[in-house]
């Protein structure tokens, strides 16, 4: 009788090449987030670069093809680096915000 594998059902497969020769990869730091900050805040936003690391990726070793695990799509992780993005512009402005009421108020 042929029986499908049991670890083809459970291998993980490259989305473009279908490739099987894959491996995660952990981000240090986030580039667009970095690039982001440092338009916004001048040097001190290189920082935000920061908030992106510890991500997983993965990485085909067949085609160089990268992704986010779990995420089924380019347009959901693209979604998701933007929110993070404003998310975190969001927070540095208020911080920034705060700073220059305290000191403000100090004088």
């Amino acid at each position: 009788m042929d029986q499908p594998d049991k670890n083809s059902a459970d291998q993980v497969m490259c989305p473009y090449c279908a490739s099987s020769q894959i491996s995660p990869v952990r981000k240090n730091y986030d580039g667009g987030l970095g690039c982001l900050g440092l338009i916004l805040f001048g040097w001190w936003g290189l920082l935000l670069g920061l908030l992106g690391g510890g991500d997983v990726e993965m990485v085909c070793h067949n085609c160089g093809a990268r992704w986010t695990p779990g995420r089924s799509g380019c347009i959901s992780g693209l979604l998701s680096g933007c929110i993070s993005a404003v998310f975190a512009v969001i927070v540095v402005a208020i911080v920034i915000s705060l700073v220059i009421f305290l000191v403000l108020s100090l004088l």
